[in-house]
């Protein structure tokens, strides 16, 4: 009774076994793609991503800089990420959702791929430092 309470207290629901599996699903294909797309991303580009700063991959995410332009290879991670981000949007946002759902859910993912970028960056120096 508590559980159900608090359930209706967070507007929670509890997930049909039907949506649990398209949940999956769609986690299933996005992570993997994610994934495969920044480790890509960082094998190919990982000599310049370790000499810049680790804020060089921002607007290579995003596809834009505040000042100035993109530099060659910003452009081509960006060329990378581009068509994930949008393939990543098409499994997750509805028809029905608002410009401001949709740049959230895009921000949302564009960060994930900022942090993973950034971790393989930082990750990569330490092992470097370590030998």
């Amino acid at each position: 009774m508590i559980s159900n309470i608090i359930d209706r207290m967070f507007f929670w629901r509890t997930n049909t076994p039907d949506e649990t599996e398209d949940i999956l699903k769609i986690a299933k294909k996005i992570g993997p793609l994610i994934d495969e797309t920044t480790n890509q991303i960082f094998m190919t580009h990982r000599e310049t991503l370790i000499k810049e700063p680790i804020t060089y991959i921002v607007p290579a995410v995003w596809g834009a800089i505040k000042d100035g332009k993109l530099t060659r290879i910003q452009k081509e991670i960006n060329q990378k990420f581009a068509p994930v981000v949008r393939e990543v949007m098409s499994m997750l946002v509805p028809e029905s959702a608002s410009q401001a759902q949709r740049y959230a859910i895009s921000y949302i993912v564009r960060g994930l791929m900022i942090s993973k970028i950034t971790f393989m960056v930082e990750g990569f120096k330490n092992r470097m430092n370590e030998n």
